[in-house]
């Protein structure tokens, strides 16, 4: 017998029809209340019959519209292919049911996703066979399915382009999975590396190690620490991990290494610099007492070779003194270059036609056994540099080169090539961020690139390391200062500029200057310097202050022989009384510029209160951050470097005096 509905009737029995009622009321109640759709669908029409309320509220619809609709209506047209295919199986006897995921659509146009199962109840040759379908929703299942798959592919795309190597370990210690970044780092293949243990990779792990690694990791959830890593060509290299422990299986470590190498040595530049700047103060301090010894040495051996009357072995003795103490102020000048200390008068320059200029000079100092070449940019951007300190650089940098070139010096035969060779040149650049990071003394921006470069022997890595450090020099004893590199580091940084050297031994040096191009307008070209005269005296007073005794002795000698009155002081202290007991004007203050307790721009601003008209000539053994340009440009003061001769002495004072313009830099720079 059959059900109105299709659905199977019990076999007639009196026991059966007894229970027909209960089983018919067990079963609708099953149909109604199922957490599952369900519904009875003809197998071969996709006709569906009954449907339940559940089935209904998934599809959208009521359950009127679920009985009067095929089920292919409202599939997604990219899931009834394998439907119908499932069907034709399960219709022809291949398989006794199945299931599937699929989606249908709902009347507002969304799409849900359900989890379909098939099954046959029974064959009819009337009605035809038919099946029941259950159905459940899994739209917010499949959501966060999605959801997953498309942040573990962020996931997995942030660790393929991560800058970080990253590998995770299994329990054991053997590498599952790893990215791209660290098969760069570690110069393996992924193939290489899946299988591998961590200690393969760690020079400081053995497997017992690890494995206490490991542990130590699970026990605190997560742990940095910095070691060492072997690549596969065998070089170690410095890396930081940072590991995290995750309840996976047996249980993972997941890691990103950071290679530590640039950083190690962006580190070991700093720190470099920093032993230079703390090495300068301490030769500027060193230069400025020794210009200050040197000050006397010079100006007593230039007033004994003014005496009537010496003998002539002892004027001989004098003037080995003099010369002897000109050359000792050149060392002074190289240690105060180094320290950047030295005063200098920039100007905007093109350096192209500042070493074009200088060019035969170079020739001849580096000797006919080597070829210097020159390589001008076309117009090339101006700097602003002292164009003595532009020189001295150059020069500085073509000597070293010479010798380093081998056989340098040694005369060449006639018509023989030279084995050596000097190649200068310049070129305009612009320097960004990137170039910067490995030089922290480099700002972004546009430079003026001068180069040297030799085919010398080269340098190793450890004399390159020590190349700027004052008195560290490779040639014999007796054959160089160890200042000259020395001083061009600190001349170049005086300039805002900055020097890399590169050299590979047996294979030459290159040495490039970046000089920071200037922007501003040219300056007018330096009056020429004028015929030097003999220096004249006056009667003015002259207020002197010096904390070194026998320079304060030896001024006040010098200045009195030239007719001036002279207030001599020793301090600060000394000279404001001196200026309150004296009655009438000062024309001129001369001191000294760091002195104990008040240094002399601060000791000239205190008493020009008083004396308003009174100029100013300062005197050092290097240039003080506190005397500035503009300090000197008034017309009004001008700066004295020691040591200074007795007629640099008596020019720079007269000239302030007499209302000319403030004594030039050749007037006033120590003698050579």
């Amino acid at each position: 017998m059959r059900r109105d509905d299709g659905l199977p009737a019990p076999p007639a029995s009196p026991g059966l029809a007894r229970d027909l009622p209960a089983s018919e009321a067990r079963f609708r109640a099953m149909f109604e209340e199922a957490p599952l759709g369900v519904a009875l669908v003809d197998s071969h029409s996709g006709r569906i019959y009954e449907v339940n309320a559940r089935f209904a509220a998934i599809a959208g619809r009521t359950r009127e519209e679920m009985a009067a609709i095929d089920w292919m209506s409202i599939t997604h047209p990219d899931d009834v292919a394998e439907d119908l295919a499932n069907m034709a199986r399960m219709n022809a006897g291949e398989i006794p049911g199945f299931s599937m995921v699929k989606r249908y659509r709902r009347p507002d146009g969304s799409w849900v996703w359900i989890n379909m199962t098939i099954a046959p109840i029974f064959a009819d040759t009337a009605a035809g066979p038919r099946h029941l379908c259950m159905i459940e929703d899994i739209t917010e299942r499949r959501r966060a399915e999605e959801a997953l798959r498309i942040s573990e592919e962020r996931y997995r795309a942030v660790l393929r382009t991560a800058m970080d190597g990253f590998f995770v370990l299994d329990s054991q210690g053997h590498l599952i999975e790893v990215n791209e970044s660290y098969c760069r780092m570690s110069g393996y293949s992924e193939q290489e590396l899946l299988g591998m243990r961590a200690s393969d990779l760690n020079p400081e792990l053995d497997a017992q190690r690890l494995d206490a690694r490991i542990r130590t990791i699970q026990r605190h959830g997560a742990l940095r620490f910095e070691t060492s890593h072997r690549r596969k060509d065998g070089s170690v290299y410095p890396v930081e991990v940072s590991a995290q422990y995750r309840p996976i299986g047996d249980g993972q470590v997941e890691s990103f290494i950071r290679d530590l190498t640039e950083q190690r040595a962006l580190e070991a530049r700093v720190r470099e610099a920093e032993k230079l700047e703390s090495v300068g103060r301490l030769a500027g301090g060193v230069a400025h007492e020794f210009n200050n010894m040197l000050s006397v040495i010079l100006g007593r051996a230039e007033l004994a070779l003014l005496q009537d009357g010496t003998p002539p072995e002892i004027r001989a003795g004098l003037l080995e003194i003099e010369t002897a103490a000109k050359r000792s102020s050149e060392l002074a000048r190289q240690m105060l270059a180094f320290a950047r200390k030295q005063r200098i008068v920039p100007r905007v320059v093109d350096v192209n036609a500042e070493l074009a200029s200088g060019l035969s000079r170079i020739e001849r100092l580096v000797g006919d056994a080597i070829t210097v070449s020159f390589a001008p940019a076309p117009s090339v951007w101006p700097v602003l540099i002292d164009p003595a300190e532009l020189s001295r650089i150059v020069t500085n940098l073509c000597l070293n080169a010479r010798d380093a070139i081998a056989g340098v010096g040694a005369p060449r035969a006639t018509g023989t090539a030279p084995n050596g060779v000097v190649a200068i040149a310049t070129a305009c650049t612009t320097l960004d961020a990137t170039f910067c990071v490995p030089h922290p003394e480099a700002v972004p921006g546009d430079y003026v690139r001068l180069s040297v470069r030799d085919n010398g022997h080269g340098m190793t890595p450890e004399v390159l390391a020590k190349l700027f450090e004052p008195f560290f020099t490779t040639k014999p004893v007796g054959q160089g200062t160890g200042l000259g590199l020395a001083a061009v580091h600190g001349a170049v940084k005086q300039s805002n500029g900055f020097v890399v050297v590169s050299s590979v031994p047996d294979a030459g040096t290159s040495v490039d200057v970046y000089l920071p191009r200037h922007v501003e307008a040219a300056a007018a070209p330096a009056p020429a310097p004028t015929p030097a005269e003999a220096p004249a005296g006056g009667h003015e007073t002259i207020l002197l202050v010096e904390d070194e005794p026998q320079v304060l002795a030896l001024a006040t000698t010098a200045l009195r022989a030239l007719g001036y009155r002279v207030l001599a002081a020793s301090g600060a202290s000394a000279a404001i009384r001196l200026s309150l007991e004296h009655p009438g004007a000062i024309d001129l203050l001369l001191s000294d510029v760091i002195m104990p307790g008040m240094n002399g721009p601060q000791l000239a601003t205190l008493l020009r209160k008083g004396r308003p008209g009174m100029k100013r000539l300062f005197m050092s053994g290097y240039s003080p951050d506190v005397i500035t340009d503009e300090a000197v440009s008034d017309g009004q003061t001008a700066f004295l470097a020691k040591p200074f001769s007795m007629d640099v002495l008596a020019t720079a004072v007269r000239t302030l005096l007499t209302g000319d313009r403030a004594p030039s830099r050749s007037t006033l720079e120590p003698p050579r």
